[in-house]
């Protein structure tokens, strides 16, 4: 075996002589090692039928080419394997015209058009932005507390609240007790809107209760809940609901003070005025529990305190 004859037999590339007939002549065994077919199914059949019948135009189109005279280089295209499978060659020929024979010389590039596949894919969905950045809006909130509570205690709630809001640029309008009816609880949620509260915050939902006033309540005044109980803890039995535009969100009085619930996994997305659907809030299933390993998730509201909490 001469050196032509080993390089011939052992380059990983495939390399082939074929008759302007379309069939191959002579294969190294690269075209085996590739796509599984043996050396003499490969020389016996056209080699257009091995050819995607998306590819079989442009193939026969650069055979044209070849065919007066010309040179190709890089061409692709797609060649079935042995198990159905197809891959992607890139050949590089040379014509022999006075003996009707082209030489060939083919790179399997599939892994390669696989990569570009899945960077382009990337590269649509970036197309429409990775990662978008929403500044916080500046907001007038009210708290309405609509449980039996000490004066201290709604104090504390709401000076707990206020400092949250003021993290966010926005304001905490009112603070105040409603009755627990769902009449009075309506209309404490009108006033506040005719007021131009642009968030809410009722605190004492037992959001467990199907008696619960505060759904009931909800429904006089016209507001439509979104989602009722979030997948995050603490704080599971929060619910999110919107009159008109304006963002209603329904805690037990500890979401209100300092500890950090699922309450404060929500406030950085609504102080953006965006408005949160079912689906955005069921995503805070993913690391939904509160605690210092997903506190990432959380507003730092205060120097020296653990995010999302105020001491």
């Amino acid at each position: 075996m001469d050196n032509a004859e080993r390089l011939f037999q052992l380059s990983a590339d495939l390399l082939g002589v074929a008759g302007m007939d379309g069939f191959f002549k002579e294969v190294n065994p690269a075209f085996e090692r590739v796509l599984g077919h043996s050396l003499d199914e490969i020389k016996k059949r056209p080699f257009l039928e091995f050819v995607h019948p998306e590819d079989r135009d442009a193939t026969l189109a650069e055979m044209k080419k070849l065919e007066g005279g010309a040179v190709t280089l890089h061409f692709e295209n797609r060649y079935r394997c042995k198990d159905g499978s197809y891959k992607w060659l890139q050949w590089t020929s040379t014509p022999d015209l006075k003996r009707g024979l082209l030489f060939a010389v083919a790179r399997d590039v599939t892994q390669l058009k696989e990569q570009e596949e899945r960077l382009r894919r990337a590269e649509d969905v970036a197309a429409g932005g990775v990662l978008r950045i929403r500044p916080f809006v500046a907001l007038r909130g009210a708290l309405l507390v609509h449980e039996k509570i000490a004066e201290a205690a709604l104090d504390r709630a709401r000076r707990a609240f206020e400092e949250k809001l003021a993290f966010f640029g926005s304001k905490l309008e009112s603070a105040r007790a409603v009755s627990g009816t769902p009449e009075a609880l309506a209309q404490a949620l009108r006033e506040e809107q005719g007021k131009g509260t642009q968030l809410l915050v009722l605190a004492g939902s037992r959001s467990m209760d199907p008696q619960d006033p505060v759904l009931r309540g909800l429904e006089l005044a016209g507001a439509r809940m979104e989602r009722h109980g979030v997948p995050a803890y603490p704080g599971t039995l929060l619910w999110v609901a919107y009159l008109g535009d304006v963002p209603v969100l329904g805690a037990p009085s500890c979401g209100i003070f300092s500890r950090a619930t699922s309450l404060d996994l929500l406030l950085p997305r609504v102080m953006t005025g965006e408005r949160l659907r079912a689906t955005e809030i069921a995503g805070l299933a993913a690391g939904g529990i509160v605690a210092p390993e997903t506190s990432y998730r959380l507003a730092p509201y205060k120097a020296g305190a653990p995010r999302g909490q105020l001491e």
